[in-house]
Formats: C-alpha cells, structure tokens, sequence
C-alpha cells in the first residue's frame, strides 16, 4: 500500500487538471450508474448523481465529479427508478461489492485521461 501511495496521489492531481464538460459529466455519471447496476432495468437521473452536497464537491474536475457520483452510488439515498416503480438507492454493504465497484468506477475516471 504504502508502495502505490505516490502512484495514488499522482493520479488524483491528474483528476483534478481535467476539466469535464456539462456532457462529459452526465455520461461519466450514468456509465457509473451503469457500473452500479450492471444489466439491470435500473433509470436514475445523471443529475442527481451530480448535485453537490457540500462546498468541497464543487466543480467540473474529475476528481470532484468522481467523487461526487462515487458518494451518491456507494452511500445511496437518491431514487431511482425500475419500470414504474421509484426507490431508494441502497448503500452498498458488502465489502467485496463495494471493492469491485470503486475499482471499474476508477477505471471509468482513469478513462477521461488523454
């Protein structure tokens, strides 16, 4: 761990020089939607996903949009909806669910770098 921190922390800064547009946005936060769900009949709203809850989230950076969804899909509360029914999003509890889906989520970011 202790190896990759500087790996780690290089990337985030990278993150945070990329500047996404309102599209680049909406589309990095419903394929993280899709990540969420997988093949599900799953229809949740990509701004939801993108409204900041605190002062520190704001911003168009990839960093700040990542962690923004990243919140959203991990700790749930936001609805969403499944043919005519609308719900809750569920917080992820299972150690190994969590663990994949921030993984393909950080693939999914590291895909905005050029």
């Amino acid at each position: 761990m202790i190896e990759t921190l500087p790996n780690l922390v290089n990337k985030i800064n990278i993150f945070r020089d990329i500047s996404l547009s309102d599209e680049q946005q909406i589309e990095f936060a419903t394929r993280a939607a899709q990540l969420r769900w997988k093949s599900q009949d799953i229809t949740i709203n990509p701004d939801d996903l993108l409204l900041a809850e605190r002062n520190l989230d704001m911003g168009s950076d990839l960093w700040a949009v990542f962690n923004r969804v990243q919140e959203k899909l991990v700790n749930g509360g936001i609805n969403y909806s499944k043919g005519r029914k609308t719900r809750k999003v569920r917080a992820l509890k299972n150690f190994t669910a969590d663990m994949n889906f921030n993984g393909e989520l950080w693939q999914l970011a590291e895909g905005y770098i050029n």
